[in-house]
């Protein structure tokens, strides 16, 4: 697995631990790509704060993680998570983060599943998001070539719980464009 982005690439548990107390006031301003023609066997992650985090319980908060940079995917690999914050979350929860950068699946991408997400790719267990926004234009380009399928969404692709608790989502917006291009295969 490819875990890239602008502040950390994978935070998880060390000893049933989480690695990390608090995950705060933290920004990314560069662009955050994969070259055309780069391959991963696995995933790979790719975001402007954060690749992939695990805080262990959902009472963790991350607050006011912001995103500025462009996101980019052109090379290969069988599962992909792009998003504008975090590409990927197993517990934990979430205030005030944003994204402004562009995020794209480009030309020349070949891809199994890919989940692009303004500010979350994927969330698994997620105690509460709040008042996130997405400002950055998500684009599929033209030609994409994936065996199974691309989520596409505003705010987070894929939001669930594995416990008996629904996860709580509020004052979420998007306002970026979302376009897939005119000759990619598009299943939904």
């Amino acid at each position: 697995n490819l875990y890239l982005s602008g502040v950390i690439g994978k935070q998880s548990t060390v000893n049933g631990q989480t690695a990390i107390g608090e995950l705060k006031n933290c920004t990314n301003n560069g662009a955050v790509y994969t070259a055309e023609g780069s391959k991963g066997s696995g995933s790979i992650l790719l975001a402007g704060v954060i690749g992939d985090v695990d805080f262990g319980t959902a009472s963790k908060v991350a607050d006011n993680l912001v995103n500025n940079g462009a996101i980019s995917h052109k090379g290969e690999c069988t599962d992909n998570r792009l998003a504008g914050v975090i590409a990927y979350n197993s517990v934990g929860s979430f205030t005030n983060c944003k994204n402004t950068g562009a995020i794209s699946l480009a030309k020349g991408a070949k891809v199994n599943q890919c989940y692009i997400g303004g500010v979350f790719g994927g969330n698994m267990n997620l105690g509460t998001m709040s008042n996130c926004t997405n400002e950055g234009a998500l684009t599929v380009a033209d030609g994409i070539a994936f065996n199974g399928y691309v989520w596409l969404s505003g705010v987070a692709t894929l939001v669930t719980s594995a416990s008996t608790e629904i996860p709580t989502i509020t004052n979420c917006v998007n306002k970026g464009a979302l376009s897939v291009g005119s000759s990619t295969n598009k299943k939904t």
